[in-house]
C-alpha cells in the first residue's frame, strides 16, 4: 500500500502542521458555527485557522521549552 506524501501547510520551529490538519479544523470550525459548508466559507477560515493553529504550536513548543504542565488538580 502506498502512503500519500503529507502536505505541510506551516513549518513552526522544526514542526509540521499538515494541510489535514488544518482542513480537519477548519471543518469543525464550519460545522461547529452552524455556517453552511462551502468553499467561500472555508476560504475565509483557512488564515484564520492556520495563524491559530500557528500560534497553539508556539504556545506548546514554550510549555515544553520551559517544562510547564498541567496537572490533574
Amino acid at each position: 500500500i502506498r502512503a500519500e506524501p503529507i502536505k505541510i501547510a506551516a513549518i513552526v520551529n522544526h514542526r509540521i502542521i499538515s494541510e489535514t490538519d488544518l482542513r480537519k479544523r477548519i471543518n469543525l470550525a464550519v460545522i461547529s458555527s452552524g455556517a453552511t459548508d462551502s468553499a467561500t466559507a472555508q476560504k475565509a477560515l483557512t488564515k484564520q485557522i492556520l495563524n491559530m493553529m500557528i500560534e497553539e504550536q508556539l504556545q506548546l513548543q514554550l510549555g515544553e521549552e520551559y517544562k510547564i504542565g498541567i496537572d490533574d488538580g
